[in-house]
């Protein structure tokens, strides 16, 4: 009979150490309820900061993802090489004076349609053939005197007032023609009586200027905000400048032995290009822009296109595929898809061809 009783009493020992145990493991899987626990960060301000600081933590960390990241600095696209070629005509109207540039992807026009007359600037479109008016109009007593395109298509052109040597400011037009910026130039040289003038821009958006004095020739060099930072005196005559691929700067030098491309060194030297002589060459190669493909495309209005690469010269347009030969050359210049750009004047119509220079390799 005892022995039953205490029998008993391990049996109801042992359920209320079991009870307890059980209870205990409840409580702290669950010390708060998810009702409980809602309703204390809802009155809670502390709670409510943490929450928000949460959020926002994973807000940024969605924004940093690896492969926004990498989008982030990833290097310019690369120009894409066009083999078409292309013709398109268009109506500017007629024109007592009319100067063009050929730009990125488009045709720059600048003249007088009368005598005496503001100078109006347009773009005409080399696919489509559709002329843009700008608002910008250029005053009688203003002329340009250089004009350039940059690596965007934007249009670069210096002026002047009463001839070549009383610069007044580089003018700078986007594609649209809105003005993106006016640069004092009144005062940059020391020179006085100034005569062939020929402008490109570097990749840092700097100018340079060549131009012909009574002493010489030079190359000015002016920042992007039009401060002089350099004047090389030159012993050769440039008749082309323009900047390469890699951003070096070339010219055309021209002399009684023939012509051959030169690149400017940091001393303000033309050095010669390896392999970039033009010799018994009876023609001007005037033109000079960066490839898509090779260091330098170079050009002459009537006689065709060349490429230029690690020393290597070569035709890619010949005398014979060009479209327009002599006067019928209104101008010509290279697009940003390596493509030579003729603008053609025949018959009362101006016509814009456009032909591959640069061919895959």
């Amino acid at each position: 009979m005892r022995r039953k009783y205490i029998s008993q009493l391990l049996k109801c020992f042992l359920s209320v150490v079991v009870l307890l145990c059980f209870a205990g493991c409840s409580k702290q899987e669950s010390a708060i309820p998810s009702g409980v626990s809602e309703s204390i960060h809802a009155e809670s301000p502390e709670g409510s900061v943490q929450e928000e600081r949460l959020q926002d933590n994973k807000e940024q960390s969605a924004e940093r993802q690896p492969d926004d990241v990498e989008l982030d600095h990833q290097p310019e696209q690369e120009a894409i090489l066009s083999t078409e070629r292309t013709t398109a005509m268009f109506d500017a109207g007629s024109f007592w004076e009319l100067n063009e540039v050929v730009g990125g992807d488009c045709i720059y026009g600048f003249g007088r349609r009368q005598k005496g007359e503001k100078s109006i600037l347009f773009q005409v479109g080399t696919e489509d053939g559709i002329v843009r008016d700008f608002e910008a109009e250029l005053e009688s007593e203003i002329s340009v005197r250089a004009a350039c395109t940059d690596s965007s298509g934007n249009l670069h052109i210096l002026l002047s007032e009463r001839g070549d040597s009383e610069w007044t400011e580089i003018l700078a037009l986007d594609k649209s023609g809105q003005t993106i910026g006016r640069i004092d130039v009144s005062n940059v040289k020391d020179e006085t009586d100034i005569f062939d003038l020929l402008m490109t821009t570097g990749t840092d958006g700097s100018y340079y200027i060549y131009y012909t004095h009574d002493g010489g020739s030079s190359i000015l060099l002016l920042d992007s905000n039009g401060s002089r930072k350099e004047d090389f005196s030159l012993d050769v005559r440039l008749v082309g400048m323009g900047t390469g691929r890699s951003g070096q700067v070339y010219g055309m030098v021209y002399g009684q032995g023939g012509q051959y491309l030169a690149m400017l060194t940091e001393n303000g030297k033309m050095e010669a290009c390896p392999k970039g002589e033009f010799q018994g060459m009876p023609i001007v190669i005037n033109c000079l822009r960066p490839g898509v493909r090779c260091e330098l495309l170079l050009g002459n209005e009537a006689y065709g296109a060349w490429t230029y690469e690690a020393g290597i010269l070569e035709q890619a347009v010949s005398a014979d595929e060009m479209p327009y030969k002599g006067q019928d050359v209104e101008k010509f210049g290279f697009l940003n898809d390596g493509r030579l750009c003729i603008v053609g004047y025949a018959d009362g119509v101006h016509t814009i061809e456009c032909l591959p220079a640069e061919r895959e390799k």
